[in-house]
């Protein structure tokens, strides 16, 4: 489960959405109990990334939740898809996370797995050693 907020992102508005959202003040405040996690979900139904798209695409930008509750004006209770995915591990700094997404692309192109469209960003604790830093990149794929 995940609490998140709804906004619509660019490449460029990406970093600062993330980083303004106020999901964690949003979630202190209603006392919803977290994993510590944060994941950003691309909504990707229309079939373009974030990186092609000029207008931007649906993102819900949150946390991982212990439990759901319930969605109000601000704060979403929602859940990464089911089904079968692809995911890779990236180690490192947020700024090489490109090549963890061009892995994917290349392995979905190689093997001829269809993405449905929705893919997600869960990032590991923090650490002070950007080096360190683990993000964990996931597509769903068609059943």
């Amino acid at each position: 489960m995940v609490a998140a907020v709804r906004r619509r992102a660019t490449p460029q508005t990406l970093a600062g959405l993330i980083r303004g959202s106020g999901v964690w003040e949003l979630m202190r405040a209603r006392g919803i109990e977290n994993t510590g996690h944060n994941v950003v979900i691309y909504r990707d139904e229309a079939g373009q990334d974030l990186m092609h798209s000029a207008q931007g695409i649906p993102v819900e930008i949150g946390a991982e939740v212990r439990e759901a509750f319930v969605d109000d004006d601000q704060l979403i209770c929602t859940r990464t898809p089911g089904g079968r995915t692809v995911s890779i591990r990236h180690i490192g700094r947020i700024e090489g996370l490109h090549v963890a997404y061009s892995a994917i692309h290349a392995h979905v192109r190689i093997h001829g797995l269809p993405l449905a469209g929705p893919y997600w960003e869960y990032y590991g604790h923090w650490s002070d050693d950007p080096d360190r830093f683990e993000t964990t990149v996931s597509f769903a794929l068609l059943d």
